[in-house]
């Protein structure tokens, strides 16, 4: 999903495995997906099967199938609960299978674990915790790069932003196979400031927060580029970030960790409890670990980038909502993120420092439950909180993409963005009327 898949790419490498990120969006995989998936039922899901399948079809055309089968292995995180994903490879082990790749492997690790199982098999547990701590440093320093670049490129000519993040995300990548230590990655983020900052610009636009389903969001070319679009109308976008998802299921994780040594040490289930406690453990050293690396790393990113972020730390969020009695974190899935994020905002509960945000754009797939739970649930909080705040400015606006175009997109986005910049002026003019960031 967008650059992230280039850095787990890349820290497989540092193991000398072979790893390759698929070609996406062909005209190819395209077809092919829609050979197996008839039916607007899962974008994402069509977007995974067509890339693989595309990328297959073309090396069989120049290896054969039986060296394609002996020679790949498609690794696939993956994730649990009451979602499509929990069953991607089920359904892409069908259609490799109905493809005549019956015996080409599906590996890949699961939020059940935490995503501590990248490596197996001959890896000792040293390297699933040195690779665990290379892929959380690489998925926080692109996430910067991102960040930079979506601060940066409503303002300057895209083609050398663009040209710039390129240069800069395979010095990224080179670093990570290399294995590279914090030190030299937060002297890759103070070069990577140096050199964006020479592009400077005194305008700055309403900033909007990119939220919504994780592969919608991170993968730009299945939602048409609409950032972009965005960044056209002279708005800054702010993506939430592939981090958060990893932080996400940690929190959720030791929450659930917690229950299950309450549990056991009320039935006197001793191995049980002492199980949970050590899984309890390494989640911990894990939450611990992401939060010094996030701060570390982002230092050098601090001015360019300050106020852009002022969203509650992951467990506040969670602890917030379920306090409110808005949602629990015990159903698992984005939904609560979605929600989170538009209870916190609505409440005045993300900070006021900074520029704070003009309005939330979220995304998600045509049918997807998870985010069409999130629309429903933040509409009718929205509607409440005007009814007693009529004068609070609040744009949101719910975009979802699959293979029927939203004819009214464009209109949408103009009335949204007339909406953004007024919410702007009012948090100038008047501050105690605006809630929102």
């Amino acid at each position: 999903m967008g650059i992230s898949s280039r850095i787990a790419a890349a820290c497989l490498r540092h193991y000398k495995i072979d790893a390759i990120v698929l070609p996406t969006n062909t005209r190819e995989g395209y077809e092919l997906a829609r050979k197996h998936i008839h039916t607007e039922v899962c974008h994402p899901l069509k977007g995974v099967v067509g890339d693989l399948l595309g990328f297959l079809e073309q090396e069989k055309q120049r290896l054969g199938q039986e060296a394609v089968t002996s020679r790949y292995v498609f690794i696939l995180p993956t994730t649990d609960g009451p979602c499509r994903f929990g069953k991607y490879r089920e359904t892409v082990r069908f259609f490799l299978d109905d493809e005549g790749y019956a015996d080409l492997p599906i590996a890949g690790p699961t939020t059940k674990t935490d995503y501590l199982d990248i490596l197996s098999g001959k890896y000792t547990a040293r390297d699933q915790m040195t690779i665990q701590k290379l892929l959380l440093r690489g998925l926080i320093a692109s996430d910067l790069l991102d960040d930079i670049t979506l601060r940066y490129r409503p303002y300057c000519p895209k083609d050398q932003i663009e040209q710039l993040k390129e240069l800069r995300l395979t010095e990224l990548e080179q670093c990570l196979v290399d294995g590279c230590s914090v030190r030299e990655l937060v002297a890759w983020g103070q070069e990577t400031v140096r050199q964006f900052s020479r592009f400077q610009s005194a305008e700055r636009f309403p900033l909007v927060l990119y939220s919504g389903e994780i592969y919608m969001r991170m993968h730009d070319p299945y939602t048409n580029n609409v950032i972009e679009k965005l960044e056209e109308n002279r708005l800054e976008v702010v993506r939430c970030s592939m981090i958060e998802w990893f932080d996400y299921i940690n929190c959720t994780n030791l929450l659930q960790t917690r229950c299950r040594i309450a549990t056991a040490l009320k039935t006197f289930d001793w191995r049980d409890f002492f199980g949970g406690l050590a899984a309890w453990t390494k989640l911990t050293v894990k939450y611990a670990y992401i939060r010094h690396i996030r701060k570390v790393l982002s230092k050098p990113f601090h001015e360019v980038l300050n106020g852009r972020h002022s969203l509650p730390p992951m467990m506040t969020l969670l602890k917030t909502l379920e306090t409110a009695g808005e949602f629990h974190s015990s159903v698992s899935g984005e939904s609560i993120l979605g929600i989170g994020m538009v209870y916190v905002l609505l409440h005045g509960l993300s900070g006021r420092h900074g520029r704070g945000i003009s309005g939330i754009f979220h995304v998600g797939p045509f049918t997807c439950m998870h985010e069409g739970v999130v629309t429903a649930k933040t509409e009718g909080m929205i509607r409440r909180w005007r009814k007693q705040h009529p004068d609070v400015v609040f744009p949101v606006i719910d975009a979802y993409f699959g293979d029927s175009p939203n004819p009214n997109l464009d209109a949408e986005i103009a009335i949204f963005r007339e909406q953004c910049y007024q919410k702007q002026y009012l948090a100038a003019q008047q501050p105690e009327l605006v809630s929102v960031g």
